[in-house]
């Protein structure tokens, strides 16, 4: 071979061992993530079992139960469309023209903001929340578990 390729050589043997390690460090990873979301889980129960919100362990930190709501993509036709023409009335064409195909993190995101800017608009009023997005849902909740180190 000739001595041009050899800097050619080093870079293809440095790929390789970067990738074998690359793929390394992403097993691993995923190990972690099963593990980590094990314990989650299972703090998650402890807490609702104890009936706390929240646990301290002196220098180490706290965990807390974090309460998320999960709406659902429209699934009927008639859905869709009462919440597109909902969108398009109140947040304008362009906004509606982004959740024609919209992903459940893209609607997750929206109807969240829209809820809370009903709340804070109910509290402001001091009347009781009574407002619903059309052809979505009510929300699922579901919860998982914060922490702050000490």
């Amino acid at each position: 071979m000739s001595e041009e390729l050899e800097p050619l050589i080093e870079k293809t043997k440095e790929f390789f061992e970067l990738r074998a390690k690359k793929a390394d460090i992403a097993k691993k990873t995923k190990e972690l993530n099963s593990q980590f979301a094990e314990v989650q889980g299972s703090i998650l129960k402890m807490l609702q079992a104890s009936d706390l919100q929240k646990f301290h362990v002196p220098a180490f930190g706290v965990v807390y139960m974090e309460e998320h709501a999960s709406y659902t993509t429209p699934k009927t036709w008639e859905d869709k469309k009462a919440f597109l023409d909902w969108v398009k009335e109140n947040k304008g064409e362009d906004v509606m023209q982004s959740y024609i195909s919209v992903a459940s993190k893209g609607l997750n995101e929206f109807c969240t903001t829209e809820m809370k800017l009903a709340e804070e608009s109910a509290i402001k009023e001091g009347t009781k929340l009574t407002f619903k997005i059309p052809g979505i849902a009510e929300p699922k909740p579901y919860y998982k578990v914060g922490g702050r180190k000490s």
